[in-house]
C-alpha cells in the first residue's frame, strides 16, 4: 500500500458550519466560507436542507465525515443507492449550502468533508470516493423521520502519483455554455470532490475563468485553473488553452481550420505560452472535426482543404463511458453512440502518417453527476505536488512533447531504456525491452495490457486478479523488423459502478499510454510506416501489390502498402481503397455493418489471396 502525500491534503478554515445560504455571485468579494473543525462534534454543526419532504411527514438528518489516514477531512463525494445497488432519490434541494456541497438526487461532492444533511428517510448503501486515487468506503445506513444517521468514512491514498498531476481539458458550466446543470461554485467542488487538481474550463465560445470561484470558496491550494475556450464552429469542437479571459473570443462561424488554428496559436496569456489545441470529440456526429473538415478514417489522410493538422491533442476518450476508444464501425453489444468511428483508429492512422499528436481523454463534464468530471482524465509529470501551484507552462511542454496518459482507472509507468512516453529510441539488435507498471485503486479492475507496435496488437499481458495497488510490474522485450511506435493498452472488464455509474453501457477501466518512437535499425532517421509502405511498392514491379503482401508479416503495414499501390495506380488496389465506410449501410443500431477492419482485410486478401489477418 502507498502512503497518501501530506501534500495532497490542503485543510481550509476551522469554525462551525455557517447557517447562511449564499448566493452564486462575484465571488471573489465574499470570504471563505466556515466550515467544521477536525475532531469537532457535528451535533450542534447547522444543517443543511437537502430534502424537504413533498407531501407530509418529515426528513431524517445525515451527519457525514471523509477522514484521510491520519483523522483528516478531505474532499469528496457521498453516493446513495438501494440494495439492488441502483440510483435512488435521497435529496430534491439541489441548491443547499451552495458554496459547501454540490448536491443531485442521488449524491453530493463536499468540500470540506464533514457536514449535516437532511435526507430521505429508508435504507440506502452509501459510498464514500475521492477519485481514481483513492480507496471507497461502503456502509449501509438507514435514515428515519426526525433522526440522525451517522456516517463516517476513512480513505486511504492507495495509488502512488508522486511527480504527476492529474488533469481534465474538457470541463464546461451551465453558467456560461447554456446547457448541463453545473453552475460555477458546483464546477469547482465537483472538480475537488473527485480529485482533480488541474481544471482546463472549456465553456462553448466563452473565455471562463474559474479563479475567482475558486478564491470565493477558500480553495486555492486544493486547485489549479486554466482558462480555456471550446470553439464550437461549423468545422467541430476545437479547445483552445490557455487563453487570457479578457481577450475576444475566435469567431464562431469559422470554417477553415487553418486560420482559426492561426488565429488561437497568436493568442497571448499570462503563462506565455502558445496555446494549445486540442481535438474534442473528433468522430462524434455532425460535432465531428475529423468528418466536418476532413480526414479519411481509412487512409488518415485530409480530404478538404479546411483541414488542417496544425493541433496538438485529440481526445481519444470522451465522457465517462470513454468515447471514441472503440470501434463505431464495428457491432457490439453494447451501443456507440453518435460515434461515427473509432478515434483511437484515426490516432494510430495518423501516427502510421508519421504526425505525432498526443491522445488524451476528458469528461467533457457540464453536470455535476450525470457525467462526472476526472472521468477520464489525463495524467502529466509536475515538479510539484501541490494543486495549486502547478506551472502551467510545464503542462503544455509536456503535452507537446506526448508525455501523458489518459485514463478511466489505471495509473501507466511505461518507458524504454529510461525514456519516458513521447521519446524516441534507438533499438539494440532490432529489440527494445519495455518497463512498464501498473496501479490501480483497489476498487478498480484491471484484466489485460495490449502492447500495439504501429497500430498492431504484439503481445496481451494477463493481469494477475488481485487488488493490489500494484497491479503488474515487469519487463517485456519486444522485436521490430522496422521503425515504428509501441502504445499501451490497459483494460479491464469489470464496470466502476456504482463509483463512475453505468450509463447505455458499462464504464470501463480503461487506459491509453502515449507512445514511445522505436529507430528499430538505429540508423538515427526515423521512418513511419507509411513511407515504408510507400518505398515497398516503389521497389516492387507489381503495381497491385502481390506478392508483396505475402513476405510482410504485419497486418497494419499489408494494408497500407494496399494503399500506397492504390496511388501507384493498381486497378485492384485502387477499387478497394477508393471504398470508404462514409456510403455504406448501417445496421439497426446505428453502427456501421461494414469496418474499416473489414475492409483492410478485404483488401489485402483480394491483393493477396494468400495472406490473411486477424486486424486491419
Amino acid at each position: 500500500m502507498q502512503l497518501a502525500r501530506p501534500s495532497r491534503i490542503v485543510l481550509i478554515g476551522s469554525a462551525l458550519l455557517v447557517a447562511s445560504v449564499f448566493a452564486e455571485g462575484p465571488q471573489s468579494q465574499i470570504e471563505p466560507p466556515a466550515r467544521p473543525a477536525p475532531g469537532q462534534d457535528l451535533r450542534g454543526a447547522t444543517v443543511f436542507e437537502a430534502w424537504k419532504p413533498e407531501t407530509g411527514g418529515s426528513a431524517g438528518t445525515f451527519a457525514f465525515e471523509i477522514l484521510d489516514e491520519a483523522g483528516r477531512p478531505i474532499p469528496g463525494r457521498i453516493t446513495f443507492v438501494d440494495a439492488e445497488g441502483q440510483a435512488v432519490k435521497v435529496f430534491n434541494q439541489h441548491g443547499a449550502a451552495p458554496r459547501e456541497l454540490a448536491i443531485r438526487d442521488t449524491a453530493f461532492h463536499t468540500l470540506s468533508g464533514r457536514g449535516v444533511v437532511t435526507a430521505a428517510p429508508g435504507t440506502y448503501t452509501v459510498y464514500a470516493s475521492r477519485g481514481l486515487e483513492w480507496s471507497i468506503h461502503k456502509q449501509d445506513v438507514t435514515i428515519e423521520p426526525g433522526r440522525t444517521a451517522t456516517f463516517s468514512a476513512r480513505l486511504r491514498h492507495e495509488v502512488d502519483t508522486r511527480g504527476w498531476i492529474s488533469a481534465d481539458f474538457h470541463l464546461r458550466t451551465l453558467t456560461h455554455s447554456g446547457h448541463g446543470d453545473a453552475n460555477m461554485n458546483e464546477r469547482i467542488i465537483s472538480l475537488i470532490g473527485e480529485g482533480v487538481e488541474l481544471a482546463v474550463a472549456t465553456d462553448h465560445n466563452h473565455h471562463t475563468d474559474y479563479d475567482p470561484t475558486i478564491r470565493g470558496l477558500g480553495a486555492t491550494g486544493s486547485i489549479t485553473a486554466v482558462t480555456g475556450n471550446e470553439v464550437s464552429v461549423p468545422i467541430g469542437h476545437i479547445n483552445a488553452f490557455a487563453l487570457d479571459p479578457n481577450r475576444p473570443t475566435p469567431d464562431k462561424n469559422a470554417r477553415d481550420a487553418n486560420a482559426l488554428f492561426k488565429f488561437i496559436r497568436a493568442e497571448p496569456n499570462r503563462y506565455g505560452v502558445t496555446p494549445v489545441i486540442q481535438l474534442n470529440h473528433p468522430r462524434w456526429g455532425s460535432i465531428d472535426y475529423f468528418g466536418q473538415a476532413g480526414l479519411d478514417p481509412v487512409t488518415g489522410r485530409p480530404t478538404k482543404n479546411t483541414y488542417s493538422a496544425d493541433f496538438d491533442t485529440l481526445e481519444v476518450l470522451n465522457a465517462n463511458s470513454g468515447w471514441g476508444y472503440y470501434d463505431a464501425d464495428l457491432k457490439h453489444e453494447f451501443t456507440t453512440s453518435a460515434g461515427l468511428h473509432s478515434v483511437l483508429h484515426d490516432w494510430f492512422n495518423l501516427l502510421n502518417r508519421g504526425q505525432r499528436y498526443a491522445a488524451v481523454g476528458n469528461s467533457d463534464s457540464h453536470t455535476v453527476y450525470s457525467n462526472l468530471a476526472g472521468y477520464p482524465r489525463n495524467f502529466v509529470p509536475s515538479s510539484t505536488d501541490e494543486p495549486g501551484r502547478i506551472d502551467v507552462k510545464e503542462v503544455a511542454a509536456a503535452l507537446r512533447k506526448r508525455n501523458v496518459f489518459t485514463t478511466l482507472g489505471p495509473f501507466v509507468e511505461f518507458s524504454i531504456s529510461g525514456r519516458p512516453m513521447g521519446a524516441e529510441v534507438k533499438a539494440e539488435s532490432g529489440a527494445v525491452e519495455l518497463s512498464i507498471q501498473i496501479q490501480a485503486a483497489s476498487w478498480i479492475d484491471c484484466d489485460r495490457v495490449k502492447i500495439v507496435v504501429s497500430g498492431d496488437v504484439v503481445d496481451v499481458i494477463a493481469v494477475p486478479q488481485t487488488r493490489d495497488v500494484v497491479r503488474f510490474s515487469a519487463t517485456r522485450t519486444v522485436r521490430l523488423r522496422r521503425d515504428g511506435w509501441i502504445v499501451l493498452l490497459v483494460e479491464g472488464d469489470d464496470s466502476l459502478a456504482p463509483i463512475v455509474h453505468d450509463s447505455t453501457r458499462p464504464i470501463l477501466p480503461i487506459a491509453i499510454s502515449n507512445p514511445i518512437w522505436i529507430d528499430a535499425d538505429g540508423d538515427g532517421v526515423w521512418q513511419s510506416p507509411w513511407e515504408q509502405a510507400v518505398e515497398i511498392v516503389a521497389a516492387s514491379r507489381d503495381s497491385e501489390g502481390r506478392g508483396l503482401t505475402e513476405r510482410i508479416p504485419e497486418p497494419v503495414l499489408r494494408a497500407l502498402v494496399v494503399l500506397a499501390a492504390a496511388d501507384r495506380g493498381g486497378a485492384t488496389a485502387r477499387r478497394y481503397a477508393s471504398a470508404r465506410p462514409h456510403g455504406w449501410s448501417r445496421s439497426a443500431s446505428g453502427n456501421h455493418s461494414t469496418s474499416i477492419a473489414s475492409f483492410c482485410r478485404e483488401a489485402i486478401t483480394q491483393t493477396c489471396p494468400s495472406c490473411s489477418t486477424s486486424r486491419g
